[in-house]
């Protein structure tokens, strides 16, 4: 994993050393989600089953005993584990798992999707202009009530704060109750501004 400059300094010396040696330790050098060994050659399918020789049998991602679902597409990979903070926080060693490059990238893909939007949205100068529009997600929802759909609803003054951001939050895209719960005047004042291209 990648480790951001500011953070670089947490993860050298002797300190880093001796925590990261007492983390292996106390899983017993295995992964501590999937269970694989650590600096072992192991035989992995595209669907995360992975061989496990002192056993002799095939293992899912959580350890447990399976049958793969896709035989005959595996490879050979060597495992490192990596120490992982479980609550995303660099200067908190208390909570260090020793996980393998699957499961550390698996426990970390919602915290990664959240800072690459962050990202994405400070580099957006249009968003900035715009009155009440803060971020990526109000404007994709300011996008849907401006569309012909809703426009209907917005005219009949049916309770449209309810009906489309509902609607949003239910294909994931909505996920801050503060935007999808505005009051029916804030949403027409949305509406009212111009809506720029991105």
């Amino acid at each position: 994993m990648p480790i951001r400059k500011e953070f670089r300094y947490l993860y050298t010396g002797p300190e880093w050393k001796r925590t990261r040696a007492r983390v292996l330790k106390r899983a017993g050098n295995r992964c501590e989600f999937c269970g694989r060994p650590n600096r072992k050659l192991v035989l992995v399918t595209l669907g995360g089953e992975w061989w496990d020789e002192a056993a002799g049998c095939w293992r899912d991602r959580h350890g447990q005993p399976c049958e793969p679902a896709i035989k005959g597409l595996a490879r050979r990979i060597r495992v490192v584990l990596q120490c992982a903070h479980l609550n995303h926080t660099p200067e908190d060693r208390s909570n260090l798992a020793a996980l393998c490059g699957r499961c550390h990238l698996n426990l970390d893909r919602g915290y990664h999707a959240d800072v690459r939007k962050l990202r994405k949205d400070s580099g957006r100068p249009l968003l900035a202009e715009l009155p009440g529009v803060q971020n990526r997600t109000e404007f994709f929802v300011l996008k849907v009530l401006r569309s012909a759909r809703y426009n209907a609803a917005l005219a009949s003054g049916s309770a449209l704060a309810a009906v489309a951001p509902l609607s949003v939050r239910r294909r994931g895209i909505c996920p801050d109750a503060q935007t999808a719960a505005r009051p029916l005047s804030a949403v027409r004042a949305l509406c009212a501004l111009p809506l720029p291209h991105l």
